[in-house]
């Protein structure tokens, strides 16, 4: 079980390392317990971790 996100909205304190934090929390997660939000990521950001 992964611990989801509560950011709403609001922009991320680091956009260069945003996607890197996301794969690196979600990348073999099964059951998220909460919100899993993937806002501010690049128009090309590989999501295959998701699956």
């Amino acid at each position: 079980v992964c611990t989801g996100t509560d950011m709403k909205l609001l922009r991320p304190s680091s956009p260069e390392s945003h996607y890197e934090t996301l794969r690196h929390l979600y990348q073999g997660c099964q059951v998220v317990q909460g919100n899993l939000e993937l806002t501010y990521l690049p128009a090309d950001a590989d999501t295959a971790f998701l699956k």
